[in-house]
């Protein structure tokens, strides 16, 4: 068992009280974001890793703004320094490589404005399995799996990692409230919405922010632990949910309704952004965005509502301006 431990006051943190001391099991990405919070609203921290050394596991991971804000609040995006970049595009590609979507970020940025223990991986999967896997997909995408070494045994032989769901939970506390879960021990997720390692790192951000009304006298730790339980839980229900969602979507098999998706983000191939569309016909419209005389009801409202099962010629009457 390894040990760290965070006794020198950080700047800009409070001065608390000597008597709370919080012990984070795991100093995984979101154990060392609590840590850094926690310490930063003046309670001592201590963080047991059973591994020997801190290093990369698993796939790499997108800092999503959410998250980023926090990095940048804690003086962290420093330490990443140049290991720290932004991606300027996104693509979703069917597996021959035909770019189905697309979303610039510069584009998109403008429009939205500033701002014990269990092991489930499933080792000595065969390297052939992984390329047999994606041998009929894009080149590019089998040239990065050709590129895996094969000239010595330990490359091989690969890992499966399967994606966990955890809950939803009824609880993450103990009886006393002195015990909670955050991360993934509370709300693992699957991938696709790029939300894992972020919620866990809110998850820590928010549980500082109540213990330091508990450094200041104002709560309980029993009352700042319900707060975190009460508002962070159904938070997480929602990304879990989304992310499982967004995968359905975009593992869509070919037939009717992966037709119907790659038609709705047609726009985005064409550069076309709706927000901004709608909000300039509200403007010409005397503030209001147009809609239907009879029913009362806008092209955006018809295409949320509708547009997911319905095709566009039946939605879009419904709105249209006559």
């Amino acid at each position: 068992m390894h040990w760290w431990s965070y006794y020198l006051t950080p700047p800009k943190a409070r001065t608390g009280s000597d008597g709370l001391h919080v012990g984070i099991i795991g100093a995984g990405i979101g154990g060392m974001a609590a840590a850094v919070a926690i310490r930063y609203a003046g309670v001592q921290v201590t963080v047991p890793e059973a591994a020997e050394q801190l290093g990369e596991i698993g796939a790499g991971i997108q800092v999503t703004p959410n998250v980023s804000v926090l990095l940048q609040t804690w003086g962290v995006d420093k330490v990443i320094g140049d290991n720290l970049v932004q991606f300027e595009e996104l693509n979703m590609r069917r597996k021959d490589g035909t770019r189905v979507g697309h979303t610039n970020i510069a584009t998109l940025e403008k429009e939205l404005g500033p701002g014990e223990k269990v092991r489930a991986t499933q080792p000595n999967v065969p390297i052939e399995e992984l390329r047999n896997e994606y041998k009929d997909f894009d080149p590019r995408i089998k040239r990065i799996t050709d590129m895996v070494p094969n000239t010595v045994r330990i490359f091989l032989l690969s890992s499966r990692w399967p994606l966990m769901v955890t809950g939803p939970l009824r609880t993450w506390s103990s009886p006393r409230k002195n015990v909670v879960l955050m991360g993934d021990a509370a709300h693992s997720m699957v991938n696709h919405m790029a939300q894992g390692a972020a919620t866990a790192m809110e998850d820590g951000a928010f549980l500082a922010k109540c213990l330091g009304r508990v450094v200041s006298g104002d709560i309980r730790i029993d009352e700042a632990v319900t707060i975190y339980e009460r508002e962070r839980q159904p938070k997480a229900y929602e990304k879990q949910q989304v992310s499982f969602l967004n995968g359905a979507i975009w593992h869509l098999p070919d037939g009717v309704e992966q037709r119907a998706r790659h038609a709705a983000m047609n726009p985005e191939l064409e550069g076309k952004y709706y927000h901004a569309e709608t909000a300039l016909a509200a403007y010409l419209s005397g503030g209001r965005e147009p809609f239907h005389p009879e029913t009362g009801i806008t092209q955006s409202q018809a295409e949320k509502y509708m547009s997911w099962f319905a095709p566009s010629s039946v939605s879009r009457p419904l709105a249209s301006k006559l």
